[in-house]
């Protein structure tokens, strides 16, 4: 059975066995915080399952929300990450450094991560943009991306750019968990993305991706 231990030690693991819904939207209520910044997050187990596209097995599936007195009893613990605000229509930045050793940001269903060049230390500058897309089509679809990409790379000139060809390609339907890992030994940070699709009430698992 997944600890929080298991979560906060194996990460990239975890997120490979496992369904992790990431926190929601800056604007919302059960939001970590309405800034960027590092946060106490708090890991709790769905009653639910959802199921690993890659060989049809069931998985758990769990959430990330900030600690408060509404999700305590359902809680397998909580810990301390860099947390990458997100808004409809903004650009927003964070360096993540040695504060917390994991970083997350809200779901992603047509947005562009970005990330920096680390500097001697491993810190490095992420960012996560969001325009609305004119049409529900390819076209706007392309137009959104590439957008996003340019206000990144205008934010970190010799970057990494995750972008949604790469977990949401078009008219799947999918969305992803992006998280980054930092290696406490050595201080330099990972990042990956969880692709997973809701399907009514439940979820499929599509994999975990690593892009720096």
């Amino acid at each position: 059975m997944a600890t929080i231990d298991d979560f906060v030690n194996h990460t990239q693991q975890f997120m490979a066995d496992n369904i992790v819904l990431p926190p929601a939207r800056a604007s919302q209520s059960d939001s970590i915080h309405q800034q960027s910044g590092v946060y106490t997050m708090r890991l709790i187990k769905s009653a639910r399952q959802g199921t690993k596209v890659s060989n049809g097995s069931v998985c758990d599936i769990y959430r990330l929300e900030k600690p408060d007195a509404w999700n305590g009893a359902n809680a397998e613990g909580d810990f301390v990450g860099y947390f990458c605000y997100y808004e409809t229509d903004e650009v927003h930045l964070l360096v993540v450094d040695k504060d917390a050793d994991l970083m997350f940001t809200p779901t992603m269903n047509g947005c562009s991560f970005g990330v920096g060049a680390a500097n001697a230390k491993g810190a490095r500058m992420v960012g996560h943009a969001n325009v609305s897309r004119v049409d529900s089509t390819a076209h706007g679809f392309n137009g959104q991306v590439n957008t996003q990409n340019a206000q990144l790379t205008s934010a970190m000139p010799h970057g990494t750019i995750m972008d949604s060809h790469a977990y949401t390609p078009f008219g799947t339907g999918q969305s992803g968990t992006t998280f980054g890992i930092r290696n406490s030994g050595t201080g330099t940070w990972g990042f990956f993305t969880q692709v997973w699709k809701r399907e009514g009430t439940t979820y499929q698992h599509y994999g975990v991706n690593q892009f720096v």
